[in-house]
């Protein structure tokens, strides 16, 4: 039998008028918390967090005390078709993503290139988990928004590597990402080094494009810059 453990989210009191399926002790059962934790990082990232009480989810365990994997691994679907070197994709919410190529390298120009398109993944990803760590953070950096100049570097030599039946020595994937992203926080104050610091380190580490590329071996350097000093 799966063992208990109660994990208890800070969230404010105006938020139970907006979670009709809390019960008279503030207790939730579920097999996996994520619901509740989706609806209390909206509701923190809308500012309705005023003073804070426990609300209680219940995650089911291993036996051992471990998680149940299972409940926790996200999958993500893209379906695509590619003509020529054009690629038209759908997510399984039905948004649309294109990329194409240079015309020096037979494409059309017609839409961002593949690595465009990962350094903007980035970007987004950064985004949305620099957010999370950011109002997690005690005392919290209330962002109003943060703005990136991010550049990535590979060897273009590398796919062009012949012969075709030997991999190429050369290092295909980005080796390199760059630049800078500027924090501003909503009340125009300033944000403290270590905070900044705190927000930038964390947000790098949680980020699961980020991850995926250092692990790679591409080299992330990405300076943080408090928006109010520029």
């Amino acid at each position: 039998m799966p063992l208990v453990t109660w994990l208890s989210f800070p969230i404010a009191v105006l938020a139970f008028s907006r979670l009709p399926f809390l019960t008279s002790a503030f207790a939730l059962q579920f097999v996996s918390p994520s619901v509740v934790a989706r609806r209390y990082n909206y509701l923190c990232s809308r500012s309705l967090a005023t003073a804070t009480v426990p609300l209680v989810v219940r995650a089911v365990e291993n036996s051992d005390g471990s998680s149940t994997e299972s409940e926790c691994i996200l999958t993500y679907v893209v379906t695509g078709t590619g003509r020529g070197n054009k690629v038209t994709m759908t997510n399984n919410n039905g948004h649309e993503m294109v990329t194409d190529i240079p015309k020096k390298y037979g494409g059309n120009e017609s839409a961002p290139t593949p690595v465009e398109t990962l350094l903007a993944a980035l970007i987004g990803c950064i985004q949305s988990t620099g957010m999370y760590v950011a109002r997690s953070m005690a005392p919290r950096i209330l962002v109003d928004r943060i703005e990136f100049d991010l550049k990535a570097q590979r060897d273009g030599r590398a796919p062009l590597e012949m012969p075709l039946e030997k991999t190429p020595e050369l290092t295909v994937r980005p080796t390199r990402v760059f630049g800078t992203a500027t924090v501003y926080q909503r009340n125009g104050e300033p944000i403290a080094p270590e905070q900044l610091q705190l927000l930038g380190t964390q947000t790098e580490a949680r980020c699961p494009v980020s991850n995926l590329m250092q692990d790679s071996g591409c080299a992330m350097d990405i300076d943080w810059i408090d928006g109010s000093a520029t």
